[in-house]
């Protein structure tokens, strides 16, 4: 367990360009976690292992602005994103093994 007084196990880590805004974040089946985050281009989300270590690049998601982010209980995310007025919702595999 974490500490009660609210302070950091570990140091911070910076993940995504500078600029990055909007960060979301859930975990997923692979025992680690993703992150989504909005930059001047796209939504992009980036999977990190449990230690914090980015997976791989980031996949992006073109004119995509304000990122939410959900962790599928039977595998995998679904990151949310508006562009061009719509919402678009992007299913993301990520179970164990993958």
């Amino acid at each position: 367990t974490g500490p009660v007084d609210g302070s950091s196990e570990t140091t911070p880590l910076a993940v995504g360009p500078s600029g990055a805004r909007h960060p979301v974040i859930a975990p997923d089946l692979a025992g680690g976690f993703a992150v989504a985050y909005q930059t001047s281009m796209a939504v992009e989300l980036l999977r990190l292992d449990a230690s914090g270590v980015p997976q791989g690049e980031p996949l992006r998601f073109p004119g995509g602005t304000s990122p939410e982010l959900a962790f599928i209980p039977g595998g995998g995310l679904v990151v949310a994103y508006l562009s061009g007025g719509s919402v678009y919702l992007a299913r993301v595999g990520c179970s164990a093994g993958h």
